[in-house]
């Protein structure tokens, strides 16, 4: 019954997804995404290989416990799939929108990878662009 209610979920998440392109750089170098980029409920959501790749991280998928780990220049975060909860250097912390996966791509809140990851974001020129957090 479970299964179902999350299957019926994400279809009800999947049927809000915007049909705009979203284009994504890191400082001056575009992020190639292996799947487009998607818009739920106003947040968008990236597919995380891509931008953790683009990042010069690394990431592992734990089947058992369905959580996304990623670790970038001394930071980690856990993401578990389908939910908004999260963890980012040992301290919880929730997503504004959930996880899930999408065409067999895992997506997350674009905030969430650029707050965990250590950037700030702006948008600039119809661009998501990412820096480095200074301080």
């Amino acid at each position: 019954m479970r299964l179902i209610l999350v299957l019926l979920a994400n279809l009800l998440v999947l049927t809000a997804f915007a049909q705009h392109p979203v284009k994504v750089r890191i400082e001056s170098r575009t992020v190639a995404f292996d799947a487009e980029p998607r818009e739920v409920r106003g947040v968008t959501l990236v597919p995380i290989r891509s931008m953790v790749d683009a990042m010069g991280g690394t990431m592992r998928w734990d089947l058992a416990s369905k959580t996304v780990s990623v670790w970038r220049e001394g930071k980690r975060f856990d993401v578990v799939l389908n939910s908004r909860s999260a963890v980012v250097n040992d301290k919880p912390v929730m997503m504004e929108e959930a996880s899930l996966i999408y065409r067999n791509r895992i997506y997350v809140p674009l905030k969430f990878v650029s707050d965990a990851a250590g950037y700030v974001i702006s948008v600039e020129d119809g661009w998501y662009v990412l820096r480095p957090l200074r301080g």
